[in-house]
């Protein structure tokens, strides 16, 4: 897959985080259904597909930068089982299941440290660099709006819109990024930095 058509993907996945926050309800409201896991699975994997592209243009980066990758491509594929799994069964109370739920809350606070990472290691150019960053700020943003805004209408609008916005870039950055992938990044796995 090209960058363009995971760009492409992506952007269509953004806004599905905030559709499904707006018809299962947020906060304390929240009911999930097999729909939510739909809409988080799609949306997650337009994330996931960008993080992938973006790791192979950092596989010749150094060790540290490479780490964050492969940690958060874990962190995602770990949280899409979870997507996955409250597909058929939502509203699981297996140990798993729950423990799966936590990858959601560990996966973008990590992408702090991947967008961070993407930042240092200059090897994109551009407002491209930065769009992971913002990405890896949602987090800690919709945490300050619940604190300034308390559980309200409000927070969760401003959370939406967040998140349709900086996956929107993520995506677009993607889209956008006229840089060569090592196509062999599964080999560039397995070789020393």
């Amino acid at each position: 897959m090209n960058n363009k058509i995971i760009g492409f993907f992506a952007i269509l996945c953004s806004p599905f985080l905030a559709i499904d926050l707006i018809l299962n309800g947020s906060f304390n409201e929240y009911n999930p259904t097999s729909l939510d896991g739909l809409f988080s699975f799609i949306y997650m994997t337009g994330w996931l597909l960008c993080i992938w592209f973006l790791f192979q243009i950092h596989t010749a980066a150094n060790k540290k930068v490479k780490t964050a990758f492969i940690i958060q491509i874990v962190f995602l594929c770990l949280a899409e089982i979870w997507n996955i799994w409250s597909v058929i069964e939502p509203k699981s109370d297996h140990f798993i299941f729950r423990t799966l739920d936590l990858f959601w809350p560990v996966s973008n606070c990590f992408m702090f440290v991947t967008g961070l990472a993407i930042v240092l290691a200059k090897r994109i150019n551009g407002w491209q660099r930065y769009a992971p960053l913002v990405v890896g700020l949602w987090f800690p943003t919709g945490v300050l709006a619940i604190i300034a805004f308390a559980k309200t209408s409000t927070a969760s609008y401003f959370i939406c819109a967040y998140s349709t916005i900086a996956w929107s870039l993520l995506g677009l950055s993607v889209y956008t990024n006229n840089q060569h992938t090592n196509k062999n990044t599964l080999l560039s796995l397995t070789q020393p930095a």
